[in-house]
């Protein structure tokens, strides 16, 4: 009788604190897609969707803008975070679990700026660089040497930074390609400057002091599906594998 106990105690304890765990993320497209607030697609949901229910983490995806997910993942325990980069100034912030997709940073502008000409990082702190607030690639910007109020606008989304470019209220940007083929924005308006400029990977990551149990259940069920074949093109949505 006393295993009995013991072993319902335990079982109700996890799912106590499963339904206290938090998924949150934003609408970037093509890895997460949301309409109406909701996600409905995209490569990042659709891995985690089955990271999730491996897991048997049964959460809501919240979908934020990014300043607002970044802080909640950096600031509350027990909470899941994607999909974020993983840079050396994050490296002790979170929890990693495991990578989603390779990321590759250039310069981009509006085709419609003929002057603007970038062959170094040098000469992008010459222009008007726009960025969204609390993001990898603001941070990116900030350590290049770009000032916020000076050569730097920050902003709620990828969206609204694209549409300064084209509106010709900030003069660069620093992206990834796939985000900007697919954040609704016509590609054909805007052009790589130079070339790509460092990479990262994109990971599902959790709140440093989230707990173990839950660390090591997301550890394995990410795994799980990465060793999936059914999921592989999802996971090399940016290479050529």
């Amino acid at each position: 009788m006393k295993k009995i106990l013991f072993v319902l105690t335990t079982f109700s304890s996890w799912f106590i604190l499963a339904d206290d765990i938090r998924v949150v993320t934003e609408h970037l497209p093509p890895y997460q897609i949301a309409e109406n607030g909701r996600l409905v697609d995209g490569s990042s949901y659709l891995i985690m969707k089955e990271v999730l229910k491996r897991a048997n983490i049964k959460a809501i995806n919240e979908v934020m803008p990014w300043a607002r997910a970044y802080e909640v993942g950096l600031n509350r325990k027990n909470t899941i975070i994607y999909s974020i980069t993983r840079s050396p100034e994050r490296e002790y912030l979170f929890n990693w679990i495991g990578p989603v997709h390779q990321m590759e940073y250039s310069f981009f502008s509006s085709k419609k700026n003929q002057i603007l000409n970038i062959e170094t990082t040098k000469d992008a702190l010459n222009y008007r660089a726009v960025a969204v607030r609390n993001s990898f690639e603001a941070n990116s910007l900030k350590s290049i040497g770009f000032i916020e109020g000076k050569n730097l606008i920050l902003v709620v989304d990828y969206f609204t930074a694209w549409q300064m470019l084209k509106v010709g209220r900030a003069d660069i940007t620093y992206a990834n390609a796939p985000i900007l083929e697919l954040s609704n924005m016509n590609s054909s308006l805007f052009k790589r400057q130079w070339g790509v400029i460092e990479k990262f990977q994109l990971y599902v990551a959790a709140n440093i002091n989230t707990d173990k149990k839950t660390i090591n259940n997301l550890s394995s069920a990410f795994h799980s599906v990465k060793a999936d074949s059914s999921f592989k093109k999802l996971f090399n949505l940016n290479t050529n594998e």
